[in-house]
């Protein structure tokens, strides 16, 4: 009895001593790149990170891709994830049409081919679900799995009950005249966003999303997205 308990207290220091030996390595911090490229006409920003099977991350009305930066850290460690600002958004180019569901997901299958992917997976937050929805009824042999969050499909289900909500005013704040839309967007910017921030999750980088709609040519953007919303 004795042999045994010492055996077991001999072979616990080892582990003990073992268990302080081993070093421990703090994991690196996963290296988010932002680059530019020239597709379908236009600039898109993106940015990109990890290895692996790959996955696109599309954001929401008044974002831009740094909406996604604490999950690219997380998904970057097995796959690799490719978060663009849409058309108009963030660092993009802003072309004065092409605000269409249709034509963004053509932005979005032209930087996959682009960088060499043939087959996504692909999540779309808000607006970018139907950019997504897009991407994947267009390209489906190109998709391998789809994620869809926080908005109502156009076309699909009572959406109309939801996008005629009292709440969701800025779906129709777009007018006739788009030009006329676009300088009451940039002339309230803050009023409206402010508005807008307490019903979407926060962004990383809010300063961002504020400067995303402050000038003209920005602030055409998301009135083209709205406008564009019944056709998807």
């Amino acid at each position: 009895m004795r042999t045994l308990q010492k055996f077991v207290s001999i072979l616990a220091c080892i582990i003990a001593a073992a268990a302080i030996a081993t070093p421990v390595h703090s994991q690196e911090p996963i290296a988010i790149a932002s680059r530019f490229v020239e597709v379908n006409g236009t600039r898109l920003h993106y940015l990109i990170a990890g290895k692996g099977d790959p996955v696109l991350l599309l954001h929401g009305y008044a974002q831009t891709s740094h909406m996604w930066r604490p999950l690219i850290a997380e998904l970057a460690k097995t796959h690799t994830v490719i978060a663009p600002d849409l058309r108009g958004f963030g660092e993009c180019a802003k072309p004065e049409g092409g605000y269409d569901k249709k034509t963004m997901a053509q932005d979005i299958q032209a930087l996959a081919a682009a960088l060499g992917h043939k087959r996504v997976g692909i999540v779309g937050h808000d607006i970018g679900l139907m950019v997504a929805y897009a991407y994947a009824a267009q390209y489906p042999a190109e998709v391998d799995r789809i994620a869809l969050m926080d908005a109502f499909l156009p076309g699909v289900g009572d959406w109309t009950s939801v996008w005629l909500l009292r709440d969701l005013w800025h779906f129709h704040f777009y007018g006739k005249t788009r030009s006329r839309s676009s300088r009451i967007v940039s002339a309230s910017t803050s009023s409206i966003s402010g508005t807008i921030s307490r019903q979407i999750p926060p962004d990383p980088c809010p300063s961002r999303t504020a400067s995303s709609t402050r000038q003209p040519m920005r602030s055409r953007a998301p009135c083209g997205r709205f406008r564009g919303i019944p056709r998807l």
